[in-house]
């Protein structure tokens, strides 16, 4: 190979490290924001759920159940949806990963770490999308053994979609 045809190759080469370099985005390590239209709604019970009876105060000591509806533009034919609870401390407390299908029979999907398939909840369709439904039975959790006052964050993210979507719970033990 010629000297000019070598030189022509080390710089097509050098151009293409460049070109792959320029296109990874280090980032600041923020996480993309959730998709616009994108909510958590909360209650104390499904049927308060299912009617618009929404809350963000709750006392996590004397309340058989909480209710976490998520709600989206559009959502994967089959999800999961991750629920985590951080304290007021900053600490998570409390985190569940549910599968969601559109498909009305449900069906069953392989969670990492399972040695089953576990059943899949049904997506809704609400005003302005859908909406993933999670019911927690509260007591015995650590929701409920460190039912710490103040704010509590929900964050939601869901396999396939990007960003997280947060709530504020404010939970008092004298409510």
């Amino acid at each position: 190979m010629r000297t000019w045809q070598k030189l022509a190759l080390l710089g097509l080469l050098a151009g293409c490290k460049q070109m792959g370099t320029a296109t990874v985005n280090p980032g600041d390590g923020t996480p993309p924001p959730p998709v616009p239209g994108s909510e958590i709604q909360l209650a104390d019970s499904e049927d308060h759920l299912t009617a618009g009876v929404m809350s963000n105060r709750f006392n996590f000591l004397n309340l058989p159940e909480l209710w976490v509806r998520v709600i989206v533009p559009d959502a994967p034919h089959e999800t999961v949806l991750h629920l985590s609870f951080v304290s007021p401390r900053g600490w998570t407390a409390y985190k569940v990963d549910t599968p969601f299908t559109y498909d009305p029979n449900g069906g069953q999907m392989m969670m990492p770490g399972m040695q089953a398939p576990t059943g899949m909840q049904v997506i809704k369709t609400v005003q302005g999308g859908v909406a993933m439904d999670r019911g927690l039975a509260l007591p015995g959790t650590t929701l409920s053994h460190y039912a710490e006052d103040g704010d509590w964050q929900v964050q939601a993210t869901i396999d396939g979609m990007p960003g997280m979507i947060t709530a504020t719970a404010n939970v008092a033990s004298a409510l």
